[in-house]
């Protein structure tokens, strides 16, 4: 444990949060990392940060610590709602904001009926 948090006192001196965020992440202190790749404001090292987190946790785990980073939180439901319907919606649910979650069950319905008219046509 002491190793660590030496690594993460010296890892401060580096000046690239690109560079920071990836050797943070590899000695395990992902909160940290995900909390510099914020401060960064750079968004292709917040998802690197929540993509390793959830090769690395369980998804009830990523979802209690993406509620306590609201940025990291909003680009993770962005891509979800594009790419993962499935875990956007679990995501709402697992925090009990459900009021999100079946805002969005019309969109997708209409989306998939589109989908599925298109696929008719073609």
């Amino acid at each position: 444990m002491g190793q660590i948090r030496l690594v993460c006192k010296l890892l401060e001196f580096e000046p690239k949060s690109s560079e920071q965020v990836p050797l943070l992440d590899r000695v395990g202190d992902n909160e940290y990392a995900l909390a510099k790749s914020i401060e960064s404001r750079d968004a292709d090292l917040i998802y690197l940060t929540i993509f390793h987190l959830q090769r690395l946790l369980t998804f009830q785990d990523l979802a209690s610590i993406l509620s306590g980073f609201p940025q990291a939180k909003g680009l993770f439901v962005a891509f979800c709602r594009r790419t993962d319907n499935e875990t956007f919606n679990s995501l709402y649910y697992s925090s009990g904001e459900t009021t999100q979650g079946t805002q969005d069950l019309p969109h997708e319905a209409f989306n998939s009926r589109v989908d599925d008219s298109v696929a008719q046509v073609s």
